[in-house]
């Protein structure tokens, strides 16, 4: 297993933990009942995952990219999009994440946020570091005014890291939130704003 499929496998733990936070008692039994249990599900292959994720918005993605899984709870959605150049992981560019929430549930912002943070460094074993808040935009997706969290830190091999976690805004059908971290060795701003910008 790859460290990319490590990191996704634990990013999509961290946000079942997280489904379960934030949604009321009642709720959960209600959408988990039944035929919506069978909906839990993870698409790993490319052509799933893309469908998965043009269900939720449509952009263009820089070039060696492409998505890897999708992961449905039903009630919660996420897409991972990965770099699939390079043989070695460890030059990776970053991981793209598109996680969608209906938008008739109270969502705690900060909460989902330090979630999927949270599992992303404990997926890919680093454990011992914070990401510092170091920069915050405002841009304009799909029409509407959206905040752009920039953060950077160190991992516990002392490699910098960045991430740039969007806030909720509409997709097609559901609240979106974007979630790009990795080594900022690999990070490539030019590509990553060409891809925010290309979100409809």
């Amino acid at each position: 297993m790859n460290k990319n499929s490590k990191i996704i496998i634990g990013i999509i733990a961290g946000v079942l933990a997280l489904c379960i936070c934030i949604c009321v008692g009642g709720w959960i039994a209600l959408k988990l009942s039944g035929k919506a249990l069978q909906e839990v599900m993870i698409k790993d292959s490319p052509e799933e995952a893309a469908a998965a994720a043009k269900n939720i918005i449509d952009y263009e993605l820089p070039s060696g990219y492409q998505e890897e899984s999708a992961f449905n709870m039903g009630f919660m959605q996420m897409v991972t999009i990965a770099d699939s150049v390079p043989e070695d992981r460890n030059n990776a560019r970053p991981i793209i994440l598109i996680t969608s929430m209906p938008s008739d549930i109270e969502v705690d912002e900060e909460e989902v946020r330090l979630r999927i943070q949270l599992s992303m460094r404990e997926s890919a074993g680093n454990q011992g570091y914070e990401m510092e808040l170091v920069d915050e935009q405002e841009i304009t997706i799909r029409d509407q005014q959206v905040s752009l969290l920039i953060y950077e830190g160190t991992d516990d091999t002392g490699n910098a890291m960045r991430q740039v976690v969007s806030g909720l805004f509409k997709g097609k059908n559901s609240l979106i939130m974007l979630f790009i971290g990795g080594s900022e060795a690999n990070w490539n701003q030019e590509e990553i704003d060409s891809f925010i910008a290309s979100i409809k």
